[in-house]
């Protein structure tokens, strides 16, 4: 039974990972016309795929906070240079490590809960 969780996590990590290359990659403005709402999108976007990849890979918080911000910043950069109509800003990181940090607030609040009651 877990395994086929896990391997349904893993399927939601690869679809959510998908789905933000495609929203941060695809070529047109990044203005809505509402403020902050780009900064509002990757703090969902790169919380949830934290959470994902922290359900998958358990045990490996660390490489996984490192890969998520790595994944930012490169993101940030080919927007930059490679999709047009597109640019970086330091507030899309900042606001993704917001979202991975909150995620990761509440997963180490769960665990250390869950202990508790065990």
């Amino acid at each position: 039974m877990i395994l086929k969780q896990r391997q349904f996590i893993g399927r939601l990590f690869y679809l959510w990972l998908g789905f933000s290359l495609v929203a941060l990659f695809y070529p047109g403005s990044s203005q809505t016309g509402l403020p902050y709402v780009d900064k509002v999108v990757h703090f969902i976007l790169f919380g949830i795929l934290f959470l994902l990849a922290r359900l998958y890979w358990v045990e490996q918080r660390k490489m996984i906070w490192l890969g998520v911000f790595l994944y930012m910043v490169a993101a940030e950069l080919i927007q930059h240079f490679f999709v047009p109509g597109r640019g970086a800003e330091v507030g899309d990181v900042i606001a993704g490590v917001m979202g991975v940090a909150v995620v990761d607030y509440f997963i180490i609040s769960f665990l250390k809960l869950d202990k508790e009651y065990a």
